[in-house]
């Protein structure tokens, strides 16, 4: 996996794990993640904070209500992180083209064995016909 992508997909993960520690605490608004994640800038989450919140929501993982705080949504408490979802992927990815390349060479042995029992027959009819 890229390096870059890699990188932003565990800020992700970081933030949405952190909504998991606090979640019963109540929301976390906006002021609350700056301070906890972009304070010191050393985490070097700038501008991408606010990308990563809007994320979080189109992906149904947070929700925000009228008041501006964030709360985290059951799938986001259930979902395993966006780094294990891309290893997921990846794990499915070769194992579905382990599986594809299977079948492949099932239907190739099943196509010469096809071939080999049409031959047969037809010998054997032959045979029989050359008998009389």
């Amino acid at each position: 996996m890229d390096e870059v992508i890699e990188n932003e997909l565990k800020q992700i993960d970081e933030i949405l794990n952190y909504f998991r520690t606090i979640f019963e605490q109540g929301g976390l608004t906006f002021d609350n993640l700056v301070t906890q994640f972009d304070y010191d800038h050393k985490r070097n989450f700038g501008h991408s904070l606010i990308a990563i919140l809007e994320k979080l929501e189109r992906d149904k993982l947070i929700f925000k209500v009228p008041n501006n705080s964030y709360y985290i949504t059951l799938e986001g408490k259930i979902f395993n992180g966006y780094v294990q979802h891309q290893k997921d992927e990846i794990a499915f990815k070769r194992t579905k083209e382990g599986y594809d390349l299977r079948m492949k060479r099932y239907a190739r042995s099943l196509s010469i064995g096809t071939w080999f029992l049409v031959s047969s027959t037809l010998f054997l009819a032959l045979v029989e016909l050359l008998k009389k």
